[in-house]
């Protein structure tokens, strides 16, 4: 009787193993693998360029569009309309010349002018410059 107790026990303990190994073990989620990221090296004139050409895309996405022909509107926001504008009214307005004109003038003592107003007059003249270089920078575009 103690054998065939034994015997029902295992009998009952190895139907349960072989049952638990019959049964499909839930796996974990399969994530899709990834691709490795892409590199891509420019020159600096290549870079200035896409730079020019990408007019305010993302990078990536300009590229992308480049290479797979997926035509893309460019987005030229309202500020850098507004800055190439205020640009090109600074260009055309002869403002900086005319300072220019003024500080060698008073070089040359043709104007009288006292160490303050001239001192001023080429503050003037140096934050014209900068202005003009910071609105080339935000554009992205070369200065002559």
């Amino acid at each position: 009787m103690s054998g065939s107790k034994f015997q029902s026990v295992s009998d009952s303990l190895a139907g349960l193993f072989f049952k638990a190994g019959a049964e499909p073990v839930p796996s974990k989620p399969q994530h899709k693998k990834r691709r490795s990221p892409f590199s891509l090296r420019f020159s600096d004139e290549e870079w200035n360029r896409l730079k020019v050409d990408a007019a305010g895309m993302p990078y990536a996405a300009y590229i992308k569009s480049c290479v797979f022909g997926k035509k893309r509107k460019r987005s030229t926001s309202k500020n850098v309309q507004l800055l190439a504008r205020v640009l090109s009214v600074l260009g055309q307005s002869g403002a900086q010349q005319l300072l220019f004109t003024l500080i060698v003038a008073a070089d040359e003592r043709r104007i009288i002018l006292d160490k303050d107003d001239e001192h001023q007059l080429r503050m003037v003249a140096q934050e014209l410059a900068s202005l003009r270089y910071e609105l080339i920078a935000a554009l992205g575009v070369k200065a002559e």
